[in-house]
């Protein structure tokens, strides 16, 4: 096999690299031959950090020389805090000398500010992206659209780039009432495309980049009348892709045979246009709006398709709706009470809404028992008191979810349910696998159920594809481990509410430190494989436990009640070196094992995990 792949050319070599993640690239051809050893040194590298683990990111700084990175994406959000100040440490930055991608999402000012300083060849860059981890309202984390590069100008550190970035083709920006956009377009004379958010603001747009091929305009202030809309648009004549939201607008913005004309007239080239506009219109009205957009230029030519629908289901406000172009229209989560078709659309009759829904919300509950009732009992978590003659049941109409295209789910979220009240076997349990196509269901959320273990481990039975997992209350966990179950496909978990210990209340009172003691290493068998877990603590004995039971931990978000009736501290910084203090002492983790941030009562870490590749 070795020698097959050392009769490839390193062109080719670089083809089967490009399908594999560096890391993995890295890890499985790293010292094997010369060849490859010589191929990897000259390949061109596209870091994307993102996603990676922290035994992965030490091996990679170690391993990659910074001339080879061509791309750059660091991220210090909950599951990898701390990364960029790792990366910072480990790779000389001044040596990135061919660097034309960089991203940094999430971090704060002092790590921001030290790699763009040190930045060498700013202006050579064709992508830069920079979110701010730090504000913590006011910002709005732009969307990836698709775009080969992007660039985000509203943070306050890009005014250490103050020279023109000739070879930026894509921006997107967030406007403030006092920026100038005008001054912010002469720094990049080759834009092309561009995504603009001008929020609550009205900012000059009198010169949008006339060689525009793609824009994005968001605006939620409702100030932009079709004429001023327009006026900006006019001059756009190569202008290909065109994407509106807009809030508030006035009637005339939702005319479509106004946009028709002005299509024809200006924007010839244009290939597609997806708009969705908040209107607030009478009933009367509504039926004027939807037969605008019903001429064959629509409907025939174009084939741009258009709904109408309540701004938000059983809402109070009757007169509030959307008027949208079908991708920006198509609910990605939906709950099955709610509508499942627009109230109007040009769409063919046959169109198939149901495929475009990723996140299902349906009702789980007891029949013949009221939920309100039944959560005034009293629950014994220890007792295997299951009630048979009670069955649980989906609240729904089978014909009419079964007529759905509900293929793409991928999250699938329960409401209700009752813990007494349990199913037996999987009688009714799997019930869901002939209203679902199950094999694409990723998620499964019962952060607002009622459900025992029981019920949980047949739900997973029936998915066996979900690895991620929300739950509100941990329940009856001695049968399950009696049992020998587990649920080692969960790698992340999510727990909605702890209590320090009072998911394992026992009658009307607490269990004993023994009992609690034993619940606890009960949970970390079930759960024994969780890399990620995102958990309310009341004491950092939950934390310091959690760590220690959990040995494939590599990411931990935990939400403390109050972090001060844990922990001293005089300042944050205090706080925080108190904070890895405890964990140091009381844990398994050294210095070098993980990371931290703080934010409010709220703590994040990243821990670094032995990882045997190919296991």
């Amino acid at each position: 096999m070795s020698s097959c792949l050392e009769s490839l050319s390193t062109e080719i070599l670089y083809e089967v690299f490009d399908n594999l993640s560096v890391y993995e690239v890295f890890c499985a051809f790293t010292g094997l031959t010369r060849q490859f050893n010589i191929a990897l040194a000259q390949y061109p590298v596209r870091l994307d950090m993102r996603f990676v683990s922290r035994y992965a990111l030490d091996y990679l700084c170690c391993t990659v020389r910074p001339e080879q990175i061509l791309s750059l994406t660091l991220s210090d959000s909950v599951r990898s805090c701390g990364q960029m100040e790792i990366f910072l440490k480990s790779v000389q930055i001044e040596q990135m000398k061919n660097l034309r991608s960089l991203t940094l999402l999430e971090g704060e000012h002092a790590i921001l500010s030290s790699i763009l300083t040190r930045l060498p060849c700013a202006n050579q860059l064709k992508s830069m992206v920079i979110l701010d981890g730090q504000i913590k309202y006011g910002t709005q984390i732009l969307a990836f659209f698709g775009l080969p590069s992007t660039f985000d100008y509203t943070h306050p550190l890009l005014n250490f780039i103050n020279t023109p970035l000739h070879h930026l083709c894509h921006l997107a920006i967030n406007v403030g009432a006092n920026d100038s956009i005008q001054q912010m377009f002469s720094l990049v004379p080759r834009l092309q495309s561009l995504f603009i958010d001008i929020g609550y603001t009205m900012p000059e747009l009198n010169q949008l980049p006339t060689n525009l091929s793609k824009l994005t305009l968001v605006n939620s202030n409702g100030k932009l009348s079709f004429n001023n809309l327009t006026q900006h648009l006019a001059c756009l004549t190569q202008l290909k892709y065109l994407n509106l939201e807009l809030m508030n607008v006035s009637q005339k913005v939702t005319d479509g045979n106004r946009w028709e004309n002005f299509l024809m007239k200006y924007l010839p080239n244009l290939v597609n246009f997806q708009f969705k506009f908040q209107i607030h219109t009478s009933s009367d009205s509504i039926d004027d709006i939807i037969e605008s957009f019903r001429s064959a230029f629509w409907l025939e030519d174009k084939r741009w398709f258009v709904v109408l629908n309540k701004a938000v289901p059983y809402s109070f406000h009757e007169s509030v709706n959307i008027l949208s172009t079908i991708p920006l229209y198509t609910p990605k989560k939906w709950l099955y009470i709610h509508p499942f078709k627009p109230m109007l659309t040009t769409a063919p009759s046959s169109f198939d809404f149901g495929y475009y829904i990723k996140h299902l919300i349906l009702n789980f509950e007891v029949l013949d028992c009221n939920d309100n009732q039944s959560l005034k009992g009293e629950w014994n978590y220890t007792a295997d008191n299951i009630t048979t003659d009670k069955k649980m049941n989906f609240s729904m109409e089978d014909n009419r979810l079964r007529s759905y295209n509900l293929v793409n789910v991928q999250t699938l979220e329960l409401h209700g349910g009752n813990y007494r009240h349990t199913v037996t076997e999987y009688e009714k349990i799997s019930k869901i696998q002939t209203l679902l196509t199950l094999r694409s269901i990723q998620r499964l959320d019962l952060g607002h159920a009622i459900v025992s273990m029981n019920v949980l481990y047949a739900l997973l039975n029936i998915v066996p594809s979900v690895t991620h997992l929300t739950v509100s209350h941990i329940v009856k966990l001695e049968k399950l481990t009696m049992d020998n179950h587990s649920f080692n496909q969960i790698k992340t978990l999510t727990i909605t509410s702890w209590n320090g210990g009072q998911n394992f209340q026992c009658g009307n009172g607490f269990l004993s430190n023994s009992m609690l003691c034993r619940h606890f290493e009960l949970f970390y068998q079930l759960f024994a494989y969780v890399e990620h877990i995102d958990m309310p603590v009341d004491r950092a004995h939950d934390l310091v436990s959690t760590i220690n039971g959990l040995q494939h931990l590599k990411s931990g978000t935990f939400r403390f009640s109050s972090l001060s009736s844990s922990f001293i501290w005089s300042d944050e910084c205090a706080m925080k070196q108190s904070f890895e203090d405890e964990i140091m002492r009381k844990t398994r983790l050294s210095s070098n094992d993980f990371t931290c941030r703080i934010r409010n009562t709220t703590c994040h870490l990243w821990i670094k995990v032995d990882e045997a590749f190919g296991n």
